[in-house]
């Protein structure tokens, strides 16, 4: 995270999903440390339907499955 903080121009933001909750926590608690600030978060990404979510194929498989897909964006 401080790589990215480093490398992010200033106010540019760094968007995270994964379908792995312990990840996920383990990410926010990584992002807080460093002073990260969330822009956006969502614990069921999926279900929202976002018109702006760019679907991978892994996350479109998990959604399939019914496993939920956790989305947080924070600018540093």
């Amino acid at each position: 995270l401080n790589i990215y903080k480093y490398l992010l121009k200033p106010n540019a933001a760094l968007e995270m999903k994964t379908d792995n909750v312990g990840f996920f926590e383990f990410g926010l608690e990584s992002m807080e440390e460093v002073g990260a600030k969330i822009l956006d978060i969502s614990r069921d990404l999926t279900a929202e339907n976002r018109p702006d979510n760019v679907v991978t194929e892994y996350e479109k498989r998990w959604s399939d499955m019914g496993i939920k897909i956790n989305y947080v964006k924070v600018t540093f």
